[in-house]
């Protein structure tokens, strides 16, 4: 099986895809027997024990990540479990899955705004429309959802919804923290090594909160209930991650990344099917803007002509940037001739 899934990659990104994009309605479902806290306990404690076994199997690979990068992987546990996952729960338990994922969608804008803050992003033409449709897309999906536009029609107040709302933008956030900070290791280790030591420490800290309650509920849940956390746990969260990493190592990074629009798709398709949740005109159009803004922000461009003697693209796309490199290049070179001479 392991073969076919790497020789049919298009199949396997779409399979991926469209776990991913159930994900949402599971969580909703489940979040009908748990709190969020205990979900997110019932849902990785058991993916963290999956992931420790793998470590296990090849710890000369995991041990040495580990050894080298625990603090920040530990930090960057504490943000993905703690700040991402709980945040989406929190927000699933009043907004329904299509929406989430459509705001959860829209990430890549929070990536790139923080890249702003830090200026590590170049405010291109391109990107700053990109990041405007995005935003005008968001802003009709949340207004002029079908459970907005139905919880105004019944005269019920919104409050619930906008804390769902907001707690599924803290989800964007966390995420924001978590890309930036990934980055910097990320070309120092396997992805999927990195991703399963953030979700182990990132897990450690639940084990603290096991407690009674916890307990009878899970005792009390339902044969559906327990599917859809084998699901969510070992299907979702560890096995569509472990497969998209070895994707990206066989694969063309930049088509495969077009296959992640499809994730709000799916799952508005599953809302639809479970919740009865609906597109209206408006919320439809603000699907179109934000995964065409989307599109927009994270399209690949050719590079700017190359310097004459250079080695590489201009640092952000910008002669001025290439030539600081130039310069230090320069001043690396006299230094260990100096050094040289020295010796």
């Amino acid at each position: 099986m392991s073969r076919w899934l790497l020789r049919y990659p298009t199949i396997t990104a779409l399979l991926i895809t469209l776990l991913w994009g159930n994900a949402f309605v599971g969580i909703k479902y489940a979040l009908e027997t748990l709190t969020p806290v205990q979900f997110l306990l019932a849902r990785f404690i058991p993916a963290a024990v999956w992931l420790g076994l793998m470590a296990a199997r090849d710890w000369p690979t995991w041990g040495r990540v580990l050894r080298d990068h625990w603090r920040p992987l530990a930090f960057l546990g504490v943000i993905f479990i703690w700040g991402y996952h709980l945040l989406l729960n929190m927000g699933e338990t009043t907004i329904l899955p299509g929406l989430a994922a459509l705001i959860v969608a829209t990430s890549p804008v929070f990536v790139f705004l923080f890249g702003l803050l830090l200026r590590e992003e170049t405010p291109t033409a391109e990107k700053l429309i990109g990041l405007a449709l995005a935003m005008a897309g968001l802003y009709l999906s949340v207004v002029f959802s079908d459970q907005a536009i139905g919880l105004s029609k019944a005269g019920v107040a919104q409050r619930a919804y906008n804390l769902g709302i907001l707690a599924t933008f803290g989800t964007c956030l966390s995420w924001a923290v978590y890309t930036r900070g990934v980055k910097s290791l990320a070309r120092q280790a396997d992805p999927f090594v990195l991703t399963g030591w953030v979700m182990i420490l990132g897990t450690l800290p639940s084990l603290f909160l096991i407690d009674r309650p916890f307990v009878s509920a899970l005792a009390g849940a339902s044969v559906q209930f327990w599917l859809a956390l084998a699901y969510l746990s070992l299907i979702a969260a560890v096995w569509a991650v472990l497969w998209w990493s070895k994707l990206l190592q066989h694969a063309d990074a930049t088509t495969l990344s077009a296959f992640i629009y499809l994730v709000p798709v799916w799952s508005h398709l599953f809302s639809f099917l479970y919740y009865g949740e609906r597109f209206t005109p408006l919320s439809g159009l603000g699907m179109g803007l934000i995964l065409g803004g989307l599109w927009v922000l994270n399209a690949k461009r050719p590079p700017p002509p190359q310097l004459a003697g250079s080695k590489g693209p201009p640092i952000c796309g910008t002669a001025l940037a290439w030539m600081e490199q130039l310069e230090r290049e320069r001043a690396e070179a006299e230094a260990r001739a100096v050094k040289d001479s020295g010796a």
